[in-house]
């Protein structure tokens, strides 16, 4: 969870001398031996870790837990870490004079990107979502430069129905493959900038090299060159994810409840953290593992399979169907009968529309009876199965599913699950 260190990091300093340390890579982390006290910041609700050395182990002291949101309803991150940590404190005995020099920040809001990759050909675009996988993100289905991918109109709608935070662009290997890439890489920097926050360019930089001027000038700061190969582009996706990270969590006045005396405080992403928790569990017990999480704006499912020393790991993470914010999407995708068939009451679909709106409003909101509580469980579940069904499609050999998608029977057979 929290409280890690990384080979590949990057540190900065700010005007109040605090040096807050982004995890730069998504290598394995190592964990520090110390008493942390760290914090995971969600879009809904804050909780706050106490982890001490008991009997020469890291155990889990006590807990703090509030809403994110003021009672305004609006965002109150500083409010909601000093409520979290007050709590956390207090429970586990100690006092801010004795807290834990060592201070961490996990959260998933900014650690969410939406990823889009736009290749010549579909081969070139397995290159790039293969790796893509295994990292947690909401990774769009590719777009293929052939036929109306050419058409400029038609790649400014994919990019604006995707809304992606990246675009990995392959430049392809053939000398059409190059000019269509270069056609993309001109449409996106001269009409596209504001939709395109970030273009990762992976290929020969002698393939970009007479667009270089007009991207550093559509886009400056908002695009890198890389390798068309699977690790450097899972390598510069990483790399941008936590530089955006550390962007959101750039504000000293956000993170000052947390800020160590020492001026040190370490920030990870809370999604990579359940997959790296599910990848060591596979490893330390020679399992595999399916671990799925519901948090208030998404929902993410992870499997870590195969032998010993070669396990892959598998993600897939939805941003429109979260178990508080997402609950109207995921009634327009399934349908009331398919939330409702989990109830133990009947319920009209009036009724259920207007608890989707609701949560929709209110995510913070905590149910007050049993119905509201089995409605709430309704939806998440829904969404959990949602989620795995996409999931299973990702081991399925023919990727556009012509003859019907097994859904969740392509998942392979799990020894363990992990749920949240």
């Amino acid at each position: 969870m929290a409280g890690v260190r990384d080979g590949g990091t990057s540190a900065s300093a700010d005007a109040g001398g605090t040096r807050l340390t982004a995890v730069n890579n998504v290598s394995e982390p190592v964990v520090t031996r110390e008493p942390i006290l760290a914090v995971d910041v969600g879009t809904v609700v804050t909780r706050a870790y106490l982890l001490e050395l008991v009997a020469g182990s890291r155990r889990l002291v006590s807990i703090g837990e509030c809403s994110t949101l003021g009672d305004d309803g609006l965002p109150d991150v500083r409010g909601a870490l000093t409520r979290a940590l007050n709590q956390c404190l207090e429970a586990g005995g100690r006092t801010w004079a004795d807290a834990p020099r060592e201070r961490a920040l996990i959260t998933s809001a900014g650690s969410l990107p939406r990823v889009a990759v736009i290749a010549p050909s579909p081969e070139d675009a397995a290159v790039a979502t293969a790796e893509l996988e295994t990292l947690p993100l909401v990774l769009l289905d590719p777009m293929v430069l052939d036929g109306a991918g050419l058409n400029p109109d038609v790649i400014g709608a994919f990019l604006e129905s995707g809304s992606p935070d990246i675009v990995v662009l392959m430049s392809g290997s053939r000398g059409l493959d190059h000019e269509r890439a270069r056609a993309v890489a001109e449409s996106v920097g001269l009409g596209m900038a504001g939709t395109v926050p970030y273009l990762i360019l992976a290929g020969d930089i002698r393939q970009f090299d007479s667009l270089k001027l007009m991207i550093d000038n559509y886009l400056p700061g908002r695009h890198q060159l890389t390798r068309p190969e699977p690790q450097p582009i899972l390598q510069a996706v990483g790399r941008r994810i936590m530089e955006s990270l550390y962007q959101r969590w750039s504000d000293p006045v956000d993170r000052e409840p947390l800020t160590s005396p020492s001026g040190g405080m370490i920030i990870h992403s809370s999604l990579h953290g359940i997959f790296v928790a599910a990848r060591n569990v596979a490893d330390r017990y020679d399992v595999d593992v399916l671990a799925v999480h519901s948090g208030a704006t998404y929902t993410m499912a992870s499997t870590y399979t195969g032998m010993l020393n070669a396990r892959r790991g598998v993600n897939v993470v939805r941003d429109d169907v979260g178990a508080a914010t997402g609950r109207l999407a995921l009634l327009r995708e399934v349908g009331a009968s398919a939330i409702s068939r989990w109830l133990p009451f009947d319920i009209d679909d009036a009724q259920l529309l207007a608890h989707a709106r609701q949560a929709q409003m209110t995510p913070w909101r905590v149910p007050v009876t049993v119905r509201e509580l089995l409605i709430d469980h309704a939806f998440g579940r829904e969404a959990m199965r949602a989620t795995l069904e996409r999931l299973g499609r990702r081991f399925e050999p023919d990727r556009t599913w012509r003859g019907g998608s097994r859904g969740l029977a392509s998942i392979p057979p799990p020894d363990l699950l992990i749920g949240r």
